[in-house]
């Protein structure tokens, strides 16, 4: 774990000077807000050790962790002359409703590749904010994976033919500058935590849980070492073995690194801490744990998680605290809220289901 002095450290002004180089598309609300959430800590036994950065409140399309790396994407795109955007998702995809809403504020075309392979509906929740904001969807019936990519490539290239200037978000470029964005994430981050007048009183957490399949985990695990900010980033997969996800995060933070000009060897394969314990079922499948995790935030919080990512990485905090694996008295304890509540109304069935178990007669006629 890197320390302040170690080898590749280079602190927050150097940092926030390389960062700037980074041309920006102005998307966003920054900084997002750092919460103490003492109500469900008590709960937990967490004492006043448990915060949560709110990226579900970046200030645009109903907020999400995707603002941020759109920034950077977007930027990207306009800098190289880009009058389309082409990208896709499961047809519930949070980062597709934010992608959406950033190309109608910036004059851009955007275009749609959807999965149907996950059983979701197609007339509520995230998809119908993208046909909102204009995009053009397109749905195809297989998962994600390189059959996706592939379509959403050849939609690029016929739009190229058609005079299109079409930027295409895939892997690496779009792992490595949205890693970018979540090393400024760190910096951002860091800068709250250190604030005695804050909600740490100026007390770092050493421990940070997120739901994550990239750019969140690399780029807080590269951030942080560049800063010499002793965290342990704990990822927690809401898809299993179909996709390589440790290593995806540890190859997205060597390329980030390169851009920032630091060594790719501050983030090794050996420190991606990723589990995929709590993806139950399977991608976009809800989980009981993660539907108790749900409600129980939002009793305890006012706050609202959804039941893909922030759900189930909520219940892998829930359940560590519960078998005791974070009761040292000195762990801080950060949960990265990435947004994605749009999707609760995708999945009311199961929200009620869960609703009527713990709580019987939901609607009580007087």
């Amino acid at each position: 774990m890197s320390v302040a002095g170690a080898p590749g450290a280079i602190g927050p002004e150097a940092l926030a000077e390389r960062l700037a180089a980074f041309p920006r598309a102005g998307l966003g609300t920054f900084p997002t807000p750092l919460e103490r959430w003492d109500r469900l800590a008590g709960q937990l036994g967490l004492g006043d050790r448990l915060l949560a950065k709110r990226e579900d409140l970046s200030g645009l399309a109903f907020g999400g962790n995707k603002v941020r790396q759109l920034d950077l994407l977007l930027g990207d795109a306009l800098a190289q002359g880009a009058d389309t955007i082409v990208h896709g998702g499961a047809l519930q995809s949070n980062y597709c409703r934010m992608l959406a809403a950033a190309c109608a504020r910036l004059g851009l075309d955007c275009q749609l590749v959807l999965s149907r392979a996950y059983g979701q509906p197609d007339d509520q929740g995230n998809v119908l904010l993208d046909l909102l904001a204009g995009a053009t969807v397109h749905t195809i019936d297989g998962p994600l994976g390189a059959d996706h990519e592939a379509v959403k490539a050849r939609l690029a290239e016929r739009l190229r033919e058609r005079g299109r200037r079409p930027y295409l978000i895939t892997y690496p470029r779009s792992e490595t500058l949205g890693t970018v964005a979540f090393v400024e994430a760190a910096l951002e981050t860091l800068a709250q935590c250190d604030d005695p007048a804050g909600p740490t009183g100026g007390r770092r957490p050493e421990l940070l849980v997120t739901a994550a399949v990239g750019s969140a985990q690399a780029g807080y695990l590269l951030g942080s070492r560049a800063l010499g900010w002793e965290l342990r980033v704990r990822g927690i997969a809401p898809l299993g073995a179909e996709y390589p996800v440790a290593e995806t995060i540890a190859a997205a933070a060597g390329a980030a690194a390169e851009l920032l000009g630091l060594p790719r060897a501050l983030v090794a394969r050996a420190d991606v801490d990723n589990s995929a314990a709590h993806v139950g079922g399977g991608y976009a499948v809800p989980t009981p744990e993660g539907l108790a995790a749900i409600r129980r935030v939002a009793r305890a919080e006012g706050v609202f998680l959804d039941p893909v990512y922030t759900g189930k990485a909520m219940a892998a905090l829930i359940a560590d605290a519960e078998a005791g694996a974070l009761a040292r008295e000195h762990e801080r304890v950060l949960f990265l809220h990435t947004g994605g509540n749009v999707a609760l109304f995708a999945y009311a069935p199961q929200l009620l289901d869960d609703l009527r178990a713990a709580d019987g007669a939901l609607l009580r006629p007087l």
